[in-house]
């Protein structure tokens, strides 16, 4: 089936309305990338996206199937949560997470499923896991799943999402500004050498 999102139509699913899991794990299979650029049409022509970018078009997905989707947004220390040591990690990253990870805003999608209310986050992709990263390979459309960051709740459902993070980064300090940078530029680069 053919389903809209922001930037074009997108295949998911065959010839009938994808499933709340298909539609999440089509988005999750995207790698992992913070390329700067946070909208659904980016994933799509780049085949990879942010947490940002990413959840953005499964929110534009699940809708397209009549899912009732919005974006939460949470404040915490990024990578934190991360499970070292990884041997073909940088150095600098790996202790960049052994210092507690750095501030970031991440979001997730909250979805209303079969009545319930679930937290998704198709942030990771497959290639994470023999790294132990949450990368909700299993889920089966029920519950809610693991999150990349864990942190306190800023906000839902902007109407500009990519505006909103980065209003929401620039009032972080110069310097935790500059260490996000460097994180994500490190993460990116060593995901895309798996």
């Amino acid at each position: 089936m053919l389903i809209e999102a922001r930037g074009g139509s997108f295949c998911c699913g065959g010839d009938k309305t994808p499933s709340p899991a298909e539609i999440f794990h089509t988005v999750r299979r995207f790698p992992y990338a913070s390329t700067g650029r946070r909208t659904a049409a980016d994933v799509v022509r780049e085949g990879r996206g942010s947490c940002t970018a990413k959840h953005l078009l499964l929110v534009d997905l699940l809708k397209s199937a009549d899912v009732p989707a919005t974006i939460a947004t949470v404040f915490g220390q990024f990578g934190a949560d991360i499970s070292l040591p990884i041997p073909s990690m940088p150095a600098e990253l790996q202790a960049m997470i052994r210092g507690g990870g750095v501030p970031d805003y991440h979001h997730y999608v909250i979805a209303t499923i079969d009545g319930r209310s679930v937290a998704l986050d198709a942030t990771w992709h497959d290639a994470l896991i023999p790294y132990g990263f949450p990368v909700n390979a299993d889920w089966d459309g029920r519950g809610d799943t693991a999150l990349a960051l864990h942190g306190e709740r800023v906000e839902t459902d902007q109407d500009d999402l990519p505006a909103f993070k980065a209003a929401l980064i620039d009032k972080l300090t110069r310097t935790d500004r500059d260490r996000r940078e460097t994180f994500l530029r490190l993460l990116s680069a060593w995901i895309a050498g798996l």
